[in-house]
């Protein structure tokens, strides 16, 4: 919603979903968070290559039931398959298990679980913000990533960007609903890598009184009757990495101008004719920018 209202409203949207051109690097990124939240259950039920195998199956046979994504269907072409599953199982290897609370202290152990452990739901200000981190040990909160952006990419501060106001949100929600505030933030990735974040009690909340804001504005919008178009906000922050373009009429009218240049996704607009018996192909008005 701070980005862009169209794309925050047709994420709301099941349907939406089937136009989406998925990227399988988020689904390693999925399958990191399998393993590592199977890797600190206190009970450890499925070992983490279990927990690997198992959420790459369920990716691929989401890629298979979807229409555009089922050019995914061999897991061990998606880029960085091995590398980041190598990298995974090792840093879940390292986990040490979690030891059983002596006798005597097993209902205090209850209750602080209660509020820690892996992806535990937490809600706030009146039901307007859920929050569910991949892990928090009741001061810290960890959230898994595949992997972190190359510096040297144009799109980098963007993706830190949003992993520290991911992280402020998460602490706002926590601070609301225990009473307590996390006292940091971290980003771990598959590599070993690690970003620590900075929780500021006032920017969290400042975070979370944006967001809120910004929802009921949308909503006030949608309700009346403001169409699709107007909901765009158009410019290399709010379209990198947008699965929705390829439904948005106003991102590809504006596509050619100067500022879209700085986008550090790659997009291509023009026409595809053709002709002749080897189906010779013509693209034109081409305009890219970025990586691919």
């Amino acid at each position: 919603m701070r980005l862009c209202e169209l794309r925050a409203a047709l994420a709301t949207i099941p349907e939406a979903d089937q136009w989406v051109l998925h990227d399988p690097r988020l689904w390693l990124g999925t399958a990191f968070h399998e393993v590592m939240k199977a890797v600190r259950s206190s009970t450890r039920t499925i070992d983490a290559q279990s927990a690997w195998n198992i959420a790459i199956a369920r990716a691929v046979h989401a890629a298979l039931e979807h229409p555009l994504d089922r050019r995914y269907s061999a897991p061990e072409r998606w880029p960085s398959y091995f590398l980041v599953r190598q990298r995974c199982l090792s840093l879940a290897s390292e986990v040490p298990p979690r030891v059983a609370p002596p006798h005597g202290s097993q209902k205090s152990e209850v209750q602080r679980a209660a509020k820690w452990g892996a992806e535990r739901r937490f809600e706030s200000h009146g039901g307007l913000l859920v929050g569910r981190p991949d892990f928090f040990d009741g001061n810290t909160i960890i959230e898994y990533k595949s992997n972190l952006p190359d510096p040297a990419w144009a799109g980098a501060s963007l993706v830190i960007d949003s992993y520290r106001r991911q992280m402020r949100l998460y602490a706002a929600i926590i601070a609301d609903a225990s009473g307590k505030w996390p006292t940091s933030g971290r980003i771990v990735a598959a590599s070993g890598q690690t970003l620590e974040i900075d929780l500021d009690p006032a920017q969290c909340d400042a975070e979370a009184e944006a967001a809120i804001d910004s929802l009921r504005s949308l909503n006030r919008k949608i309700s009346s009757g403001v169409r699709p178009h107007e909901l765009a906000c158009v410019g290399p922050a709010s379209c990198a990495g947008c699965p929705f373009k390829l439904v948005c009429g106003s991102f590809w009218t504006k596509l050619q101008e100067p500022k879209m240049l700085e986008l550090p996704d790659a997009s291509m607009t023009g026409k595809l004719v053709a002709g002749g018996w080897a189906g010779r192909r013509h693209l034109l008005g081409r305009h890219s920018s970025g990586r691919s």
